[in-house]
């Protein structure tokens, strides 16, 4: 297999776990909307910006978008690479604003979703691995069964949470959750203090 065709089958897999209930097309559709909530932007080109956020009103908006909020520099000291950008929605009932990146052995997909991370942390319970606590954040890492290549941390934002999901080539011998802890304490500031 490919990397590409893997991180493809990665994102999509992280997308179902956390709840989007989208079909590829409808998050295609989705990320091709321009948003038109009030959001901080630090990157504008066109292919980076949010979808339009249409949630069921037991949901807030998402404010905290990675592929827009994330700069370069803090891609590069988590060990990815910032000009592998691009962007992996899903718009429903509730919002996922999803970020991908690639590495010469893997990928780092973040997420920033709306499902109150009580209830994200309940649904995760019997796959996860430790409770952690990210720049003074409230975190828990979880792992899938059957996905020994990828590990994943959410943290509590003001909304939801915010996901970081690192991910290992076939055939790698790296622990995906190794480091990733340190990979989540690089992207956290971005999140920024009022989210």
């Amino acid at each position: 297999m490919n990397r590409k065709f893997i991180t493809i089958a990665f994102a999509g897999a992280a997308l179902c776990a956390c709840g989007t209930g989208q079909s590829e097309s409808s998050v295609k559709d989705a990320s091709s909307q321009v948003n038109s909530t009030s959001v901080r932007v630090t990157l504008t080109a066109e292919e980076l910006q949010p979808p339009k956020q249409d949630n069921d009103p037991r949901y807030e908006d998402v404010v905290y978008d990675p592929c827009t909020f994330v700069e370069d520099q803090a891609v590069i000291n988590a060990g990815f690479d910032p000009s592998t950008r691009r962007r992996i929605d899903g718009a429903a009932e509730w919002t996922n604003l999803g970020c991908h990146f690639d590495s010469v052995d893997g990928g780092m997909l973040l997420i920033s979703g709306n499902v109150k991370f009580e209830d994200q942390r309940e649904r995760f319970a019997d796959k996860r691995v430790s409770n952690e606590l990210v720049n003074g954040r409230d975190a828990f890492i979880y792992r899938e069964p059957g996905d020994p290549r990828t590990c994943s941390l959410d943290m509590r934002t003001k909304v939801g949470s915010a996901l970081v999901a690192v991910t290992v080539d076939v055939g790698s011998n790296v622990n995906p959750c190794d480091g990733l802890v340190r990979v989540a304490q690089i992207i956290e500031p971005s999140i920024g203090a009022e989210n």
